[in-house]
């Protein structure tokens, strides 16, 4: 019978012997986790929500045979371990919470791996930190080091910038120097088409201008745009598209 729970409804009375044959049961499975496939792993991950609500599976059993997927080089398999530490994001202690940071931090800026998993590690810790507030005060703790970096790949140097204004939106605090995170970026001035770096940066000016209106003086902004404008006359358009989006926030 194939049935799922919502967020908060109750789990059902199952029958005793039921419930000790499904532990049994789950208990095996989760024994041959060292020798089953990637995808199998990965498939149970999906799946064991249920089983834990139903059977009330503790949190240190489950995580003990999970745990050496977080240090996975597949990121399907450490996006399976990720799932399963969800389930139990209240029960997790401290130091496996830090283990996680730790290890998503290593992954963003490891250069030997594939961008797209440096980029999902990114991911990873907006969506973590989002979840349990704990986790957010490590990433805000190491918040520097998501400042995009000069050999980052162009999507890695975005997804940085968003998981910093994230950061700052939720710690309602901004630093004064704030854009010099675009140094990294600095190409865009050489670009006069909104691809590429130069759509990159107005996007996260524009994302500043919305966001952070009552902190714009402070910022610098305005000076920034008109910096550039100094310096670069061909990017006026985009000056003015971000002055226009923006213009009724400040």
């Amino acid at each position: 019978v194939h049935f799922d729970l919502a967020p908060g409804q109750t789990p059902p009375r199952l029958p005793r012997k039921l419930v000790r044959t499904m532990t049994r049961s789950i208990s095996l499975v989760l024994e041959t986790m060292p020798t089953s496939s990637s995808w199998t792993k990965i498939f149970l991950a999906e799946r064991l929500s249920l089983f834990i609500r139903v059977l009330a599976l503790p949190c240190r059993v489950v995580f003990h045979h999970f745990s050496p997927l977080l240090y996975a080089s597949r990121p399907s398999l450490l996006h399976a371990f990720l799932v399963v530490i969800a389930l139990f994001s209240h029960e997790i202690d401290r130091s496996v919470s830090e283990a996680v940071v730790d290890r998503l931090f290593a992954l963003t800026q490891d250069t030997s791996v594939e961008a797209r998993f440096r980029l999902l590690a990114v991911n990873w810790l907006i969506a973590l930190s989002a979840k349990k507030r704990s986790t957010f005060g490590l990433l805000w703790d190491r918040v520097q080091e998501l400042c995009p970096r000069w050999h980052d790949p162009l999507d890695l140097k975005e997804m940085k910038l968003q998981a910093l204004l994230y950061c700052f939106k939720e710690a309602k605090q901004l630093p004064r120097n704030f854009l010099v995170v675009l140094e990294s970026l600095s190409e865009f001035k050489y670009c006069c088409r909104p691809v590429g770096a130069h759509a990159v940066v107005f996007r996260f000016l524009l994302r500043i201008v919305i966001y952070f209106a009552p902190d714009m003086d402070r910022l610098e902004v305005c000076q920034h745009l008109c910096d550039l404008l100094r310096s670069h006359p061909k990017l006026l358009p985009s000056v003015l598209a971000v002055e226009r989006r923006g213009g009724g926030r400040g």
